[in-house]
Order: structure tokens, then sequence, then C-alpha cells
């Protein structure tokens, strides 16, 4: 994980809540404990200075809202094409865009250290070349606010939404079906550099703790072999793996940008970035 003295819990993990329930403070579970758990759970513990922390990403907590109206992604386009579980639509997400000081002053009240979030390449540059200043502006007061609440920003440089013109999965928009990451043309790892080249001047005196990607592998397995994500593509076992090796190069190329420009160290510990990768974390059980 990307954090720098823990790591954090993946969902895959057999957490047996009553039993961690057991080990807490008192001030904070007021259910009774037995002496000796029960047969079949086992003690869980945390080594000191473990980070707790929460996490979001933009554009399922803001949805579509920005700052100028409407945020066009791929992710956008996608739930246009009723493609999304159940024809949901997410125009502001939970309203995160608006009500951020609220939430995050939730996150801090729970007594967490770090707060992680994503900003989406889409808000940031919805067309080549092209800088929202506004979104960076208000994402630097999104910073701000988490740092105010004695919290550390986690920042997320891809987590899943781009924008249409790097990927659209609607062959009835204007471009039509548009995919440069699932290619053999290493053209994209140029345009994503110029975003992380963007953005890291504006947060570096904020974030210190960087995750390039959010699941790599699920972008490619749900995205490409069957198809819940978009681009909406299946067994396409061949774009999956050029997909793949793009975002490698992604996350390489993020990282000495990163490395580059971010020369301050925002939370004294001593180092100016750490820079990691968010994997998933599975149970795999045989059949047999």
């Amino acid at each position: 994980g990307p954090l720098r003295k823990a790591r954090p819990i993946g969902y895959g993990e057999r957490m047996r809540l009553p039993a961690l329930a057991c080990l807490l403070p008192a001030v904070v579970v007021t259910a009774a404990c037995p002496e000796d758990p029960p047969a079949g759970f086992l003690p869980a513990a945390f080594p000191e200075g473990f980070a707790w922390g929460t996490a979001i990403a933009q554009w399922q907590a803001e949805g579509d809202e920005g700052e100028a109206g409407p945020i066009d992604s791929n992710w956008s386009r996608w739930a246009a094409m009723n493609k999304v579980k159940g024809e949901q639509q997410n125009p502001r997400g939970n309203g995160f865009h608006t009500d951020y000081q609220g939430d995050i002053q939730r996150a801090a009240d729970l007594g967490l250290r770090d707060f992680r979030l994503s900003l989406d390449w889409a808000r940031v540059e919805p067309q080549p070349g092209v800088f929202d200043d506004a979104e960076l502006t208000h994402f630097e007061a999104v910073l701000d606010a988490i740092r105010a609440a004695g919290m550390e920003p986690v920042l997320t440089l891809y987590h899943w939404t781009v924008p249409p013109w790097v990927q659209s999965p609607d062959p009835d928009s204007a471009e039509g079906v548009v995919d440069r990451i699932a290619t053999k043309d290493a053209a994209v790892v140029d345009d994503f550099e110029g975003f992380v080249r963007e953005v890291i001047p504006r947060v570096k005196d904020r974030v210190d703790t960087y995750t390039v990607l959010n699941e790599p592998l699920t972008m490619v397995v749900v995205g490409y072999i069957d198809g819940r994500f978009p681009p909406g593509a299946t067994l396409a076992i061949e774009r999956a793996t050029d997909f793949g090796i793009n975002l490698m190069r992604m996350h390489a190329r993020a990282f000495d940008v990163i490395k580059e420009l971010d020369d301050i160290d925002a939370d004294g510990d001593g180092a100016p970035s750490s820079v990691g990768v968010t994997m998933t974390a599975n149970d795999v059980y045989p059949e047999n």
C-alpha cells in the first residue's frame, strides 16, 4: 500500500468485527465483551502508529457536479448509456463537491488520521491541453479543509474516471467510441504526464502521499474481460493486455514527475513525497 507507516486493511481481509470491537477503547465500544472469545475468533491488533483513515473517489462522491456545470467523462457517458447497475445516474454523487466541509469534519470526528481522495483527469483537462483552473482551485480548498481538520490527504491521480478524449464508450457521441489506453500506441502516457505536471505544483505544499492508480487490475478485468465498466469490452484479451501495459507506463511516468516536482515536505516526516499504488485484496478459495 502507499502509506508510509502502515498497511491499510483491504476488504478482502476477514476482520471478525465482534472480536475487533472487544479490543477497542471502552469509550468507543459500549457492548459487553466476553472474557474468552468464542471458538473460531482470532485476536486482532494493530501496530503503534497505524494510520486509520477513510477513502473516497471523486466521481463516486461528486458525480458530474463541477464548478461551471456538469463534468463530461467516460463514466458520465457510461451512466447516460444506462450501463450503471439499475440504470442509476450520478449527477451529484453524495454531494461532496458542495458539502465537503461537513463530510471532512465527520471523518475528523471519527479520530481518523488520513483522508484519501482522488482528482479526476476529466475535471482538470476536459480537452487536450486545456486545463480548468476553477476545478484546481476548488480542489485546493478541499485539501486545505482536510489539513485544517487535522488529517493528512492521500491523493489518487487515476481513480477510473478519464476525459472522453482519452476514453469514451458511447458509439452515438460525436467522436464515437474512443480508447487511447488499450492500444499499443503509448502516446497517452505523454498525455497523462501533462495532467500530472499540471496538478503537482498546485498540491505539493498540501500532499505528501500519492497513490497513482486505483485498482489497476480491476480496470483491466471489469473493463475488458466482463464488460461491466467502461469501455464495456468482453473477453478482449489483447486490448486488456495493452491497457495494462499502458497503465504501468503511466504509473512509472507519474512517479518520476512527482519525485521531480514535489519538493515540499508537507507533513514534516522528512520526505517530500511517498508514491504507491492501490491494489485490491480478495479472498480466493479453491473449489475442492
